[in-house]
């Protein structure tokens, strides 16, 4: 676990400097706070995976059905239906589209069209959609809402808003819009590393929730061991088997032929390097592009309807098959999660399965 921008600790070591202490409070980024536990922010497209489950669990469409990606979907104001004025668009990644769309294919290349209809409906493919309450539900069998239990102080819940909640903080109705935005990880919707990464393990996991911990064992001033850290279950969810091997396969279609397969040389230095790469090794994961207007960006005039800016994000785990390590990278107004987000998780996993290889190759060949 990481978090930046961080400090320097001597600092605090005897007697806290104060210009310094000043000086890390007053700084925007925070760096006084662990953002992988305390942050809070829209996770985009990595959220899917929530929505996605809870879909096929509904019942809400057959994962074979193709739905129509155009690019942009239009939904009219119920108030004002003839005014086309105050309809609202909603747009795809792809500005062009993707076209037909498969459950599958809608998390490889993260169509946001297709999440659009299968969480919030489409009336014109007759999609009744997943609904918020029905999709509030399953973000709270994910863990979002409460603390994942791990040994950090200030650790944040994340928010599960719903028609609710809506009405009590800012007096208003749910919209349809609301639904679409929340089904992709947007509007409302805010979680921080930590808990994305927990709920999308569930789906790694075979459906358990587990509480993640830092401590592997403790030991006794003799180094031997007092507390050998055992896993804790939180829930386990009621997930088929069916619908974690579709997500999983999404997940998997993503590095092969999806959002994390193309090309990419921001960290390699070469062209023509991919995403994800880690040799003899099948990945699998999502990727997210979460648009945010915070207090940060707004000062600085980065808050531009239909510019916004964006946080990066990637998750990873492998191997495909049998899973062993999960990794999820989220980089502040990074932008597009492939390109930023997406070659530091591949990094972390290239490290882990090296240094596997060393310890093997250690063991086989001591000196």
């Amino acid at each position: 676990m990481v978090s930046w921008p961080t400090y320097d600790n001597n600092r605090f070591a005897r007697r806290i400097d104060f210009p310094y202490y000043k000086l890390l409070s007053d700084t925007a980024e925070k760096p006084l706070i662990n953002h992988a536990v305390s942050g809070l922010y829209p996770p985009g497209s990595v959220f899917k995976i929530v929505t996605a489950t809870g879909v096929m669990e509904e019942g809400v469409i057959d994962p074979d059905k193709e739905l129509t990606d155009p690019g942009k979907i239009t939904v009219r104001n119920k108030y004002y239906p003839a005014d086309p004025g105050k309809a609202q668009e909603f747009v795809c990644w792809l500005r062009t589209g993707h076209g037909k769309v498969s459950f599958i294919r809608g998390i490889a290349e993260s169509c946001d069209v297709y999440f659009y209809k299968i969480g919030g409906g489409w009336a014109d493919e007759k999609v009744e959609g997943l609904g918020i309450q029905r999709l509030a539900h399953w973000m709270e069998l994910f863990g979002f809402g409460e603390y994942t239990g791990v040994e950090l102080p200030a650790e944040a819940r994340g928010l599960v808003p719903d028609s609710r909640w809506k009405r009590i903080n800012y007096g208003e109705n749910w919209a349809t819009g609301d639904t679409y935005n929340a089904s992709v990880g947007q509007g409302y919707v805010v979680a921080t590393p930590l808990q994305m990464m927990n709920a999308i393990n569930v789906v790694v996991s075979g459906g358990v929730l587990y509480q993640p911990t830092l401590i592997d064992k403790i030991l006794d001033g003799e180094g031997n061991v007092v507390t050998d850290t055992q896993p804790i279950v939180i829930r386990r969810l009621p997930i088929s088997p069916n619908t974690l091997q579709l997500i999983r396969q999404g997940m998997h279609e993503a590095v092969l032929n999806g959002t994390l397969s193309g090309p990419i040389a921001v960290f390699a230095g070469e062209e023509n390097t991919p995403i994800v790469e880690v040799p003899g090794v099948n990945v699998a994961g999502k990727t997210g592009t979460a648009e945010y207007c915070d207090e940060i960006a707004y000062p600085k005039g980065l808050c531009k309807p239909g510019q916004w800016p964006t946080h990066s994000w990637t998750y990873l785990y492998a191997p495909y098959e049998q899973p062993e390590i999960a990794v999820i990278a989220f980089v502040y107004n990074g932008g597009e999660g492939s390109k930023i987000a997406g070659p530091i998780a591949n990094a972390i996993l290239r490290a882990y399965f090296q240094l596997k290889t060393v310890d093997v190759a250690t063991a086989t060949n001591p000196r």
